[in-house]
């Protein structure tokens, strides 16, 4: 059967709906905010899928398992590295460490039953790469620090991408390896940086925080890492000290005019239209982003 416009909106809605039955816990759910589903990530890796010339079951299960340890490494990244004394709040934590480990587990025991052992080991080698890239970013490269923002968001496209970029070798030529890597990375960073503007705060995981530790003082960068309960407000003072916002406006308005690029340039008329689908999906958060009035 072609695929278009309407069966690859089918996929994705059965991808969410697994998705949704694998990680819908209530044990969790009492204690455990739930990550938002990767809904523009797994968009994107069934296409790099289908150009691959993989079948719908298949597409599906890596979309499904690939989701699982997204949401994993979504859960583990919002846990915060400080003495809580809340009884309720140190369950919570306990129970966020093990149910990102239980959503990220799922993809093994899924892709062994199904024997697809090269899946195993592509989606555990991107596991490592996002780790490897968070180690990076949170050790300032090492204690070396980063010798520009290029770098530093080099190094972001990594933790933010490298899980639905290990199917690359899968594709024909390396021209197309090439396109869609760059693909992927905007996109997925456009949608993230998007998402960030849309908060009313600034985490440590963020893209703002990790500017606004760049532009920094030595001394400045002292205050905010301790996990007083007043970094909260003192990353808010630099963030406007070294107006963190126009910064992300000028990154987000670079992306957007590459990705419009990107995609004008592809000549299969049904690939062209899907990514200018999920671009407009990104863009969309811009118009909610100009009616809020930014709490930091």
């Amino acid at each position: 059967m072609m695929i278009t416009h309407g069966t690859f909106h089918l996929e994705i809605n059965e991808i969410l709906t697994e998705l949704k039955n694998k990680v819908d816990h209530i044990f969790i759910k009492k204690y455990v905010t739930i990550p938002k589903f990767p809904l523009i990530r797994l968009q994107l890796l069934n296409l790099l899928l289908f150009q691959a010339s993989f079948p719908r079951s298949l597409r599906k299960l890596y979309c499904v398992t690939t989701g699982l340890v997204q949401m994993g490494l979504d859960v583990h990244e919002e846990i915060v590295n400080q003495k809580e004394y809340n009884e309720r709040e140190i369950r919570s934590r306990q129970l966020s460490i093990l149910a990102g480990d239980y959503y990220s587990s799922q993809y093994y025991s899924l892709l062994s039953k199904a024997n697809l052992v090269d899946g195993i080991k592509r989606i555990a080698a991107g596991i490592r790469d996002v780790n490897i890239a968070k180690m990076n970013l949170y050790t300032e490269n090492d204690g070396k620090g980063f010798e520009s923002i290029e770098q530093m968001i080099e190094i972001v496209k990594v933790k933010e991408s490298t899980l639905y970029l290990q199917f690359l070798d899968l594709l024909k030529t390396e021209e197309e390896r090439l396109f869609w890597k760059k693909l992927i990375e905007d996109m997925i960073l456009l949608s993230s940086l998007i998402e960030e503007q849309k908060q009313h705060q600034i985490s440590r995981h963020q893209i703002s925080y990790l500017l606004v530790n760049y532009f920094a003082s030595t001394t400045e960068r002292r205050e905010i890492v301790d996990n007083k309960p007043e970094w909260k407000i003192k990353v808010k003072k630099l963030y406007h000290k070294y107006n963190i916002q126009r910064k992300i406006e000028e990154l987000i308005l670079n992306i957007q005019e590459k990705l419009a690029k990107q995609i004008n340039q592809i000549e299969n008329l049904f690939l062209k239209n899907e990514l200018y689908n999920i671009f407009e999906q990104i863009q969309g958060s811009i118009h909610e982003i100009e009616n809020i009035v930014k709490d930091v």
